[in-house]
C-alpha cells in the first residue's frame, strides 16, 4: 500500500497513526513538488478582508 504523505499534515499523521496501531504497513510517497503547477489547477483568490467600521477619527483614538 502506498500512501501519499507531507510530514506537516495532521491528517497524513492521523493516517500514519491508524496503520501502525492495526499493523498495516505502507509505503510513504512524498509529495511531487510543483505537481499542482503541472496539472494547471486554479487555486480561488482569497476574499477582501472586511472593512471594519471605528466611529471614531484617528486623532480621537490617540491615548496621551
Amino acid at each position: 500500500m502506498q500512501l501519499h504523505d507531507f510530514d506537516l499534515s495532521a491528517n497524513c499523521y492521523k493516517v500514519r497513526l491508524f496503520l501502525s496501531l492495526i499493523g498495516q504497513r505502507a509505503e510513504r510517497v512524498p509529495p511531487a513538488v510543483g505537481a499542482c503547477a503541472e496539472r494547471a489547477c486554479r487555486w480561488p483568490s482569497a476574499p477582501p478582508a472586511p472593512r471594519l467600521f471605528f466611529p471614531f477619527k484617528e486623532s480621537e483614538l490617540c491615548v496621551c
